[in-house]
C-alpha cells in the first residue's frame, strides 16, 4: 500500500525477533485458512457429486461450509489487517502532506483499530447470548456459541495488528520529523 506521506513502512521499524513472532502467526492464521478453503471447495464438490450421482447430498453440508466460511473470514482478517490489504477509499490520498499526512495516517490507523476491538466485543456478547440460549444449527446441531467466541478471539488479534501499526506509525514519527530536517 503507498502511504500518503513518504515513510517506512512497518517492516522496516520491526527487529527481528518481532519479525519471527510475527511471521509465525501469519503462517498459523494462513494455515487455517488454507484448511478452511480446502474444506470448502472438499465438501462443495463431494455434497454437488453425491446429490448428481448418488441423488444423496451431503447432510448438513450447508452448515459446515457455514461454518468454515466463517472461520475463513476472520483467519484472514488479521491478515488483511496487519498487511493492511482493505478496500479503502482515500479521498484525500496524496493531498495531504508532512505532519497533517503522518496525524492523517495515525487517525485512520487509530479509527481501524478502534472498529476491529468493537467487532471483537460485539462478537463476544453475542457469544454470550448464543451459549446462555445453547443455540445451534437446525441439522447438525452444532453449537454457535463456539463459533462466535473463536471469530471475537480472532477480531481482536485484528485489533492487535491494528495496534502493532499504530505503534510503529508513532515509532516513525522521530524518523520523519530527523528526514525533513537533513
Amino acid at each position: 500500500m503507498s502511504l500518503p506521506i513518504d515513510m517506512p513502512e512497518p517492516e522496516a521499524l520491526r527487529t527481528p525477533r518481532e519479525m519471527r513472532w510475527i511471521g509465525a502467526a501469519e503462517h498459523v492464521l494462513q494455515g487455517v485458512v488454507a484448511v478452511s478453503i480446502l474444506c470448502i471447495m472438499g465438501l462443495t464438490f463431494t455434497d454437488v457429486f453425491m446429490r448428481y450421482v448418488f441423488a444423496s447430498p451431503i447432510k448438513g453440508g450447508s452448515e459446515i461450509v457455514q461454518y468454515a466460511m466463517a472461520v475463513l473470514i476472520f483467519a484472514a482478517f488479521p491478515l488483511v489487517t496487519y498487511r493492511e490489504s482493505h478496500i479503502s477509499v482515500s479521498i484525500l490520498h496524496g493531498k495531504l502532506r508532512g505532519v497533517k499526512g503522518w496525524l492523517y495516517r495515525l487517525c485512520t490507523l487509530l479509527f481501524g483499530a478502534a472498529i476491529c476491538f468493537v467487532i471483537a466485543w460485539q462478537l463476544a456478547c453475542e457469544g454470550r447470548y448464543l451459549s446462555a440460549s445453547g443455540m445451534s444449527t437446525m441439522i447438525l446441531a452444532l453449537p454457535l456459541a463456539p463459533l462466535n467466541y473463536a471469530i471475537s478471539a480472532l477480531s481482536a488479534v485484528s485489533g492487535f495488528a491494528a495496534v502493532t501499526l499504530v505503534a510503529a506509525h508513532i515509532l516513525s514519527f522521530r524518523r520523519f520529523v530527523s528526514g525533513r530536517s537533513s
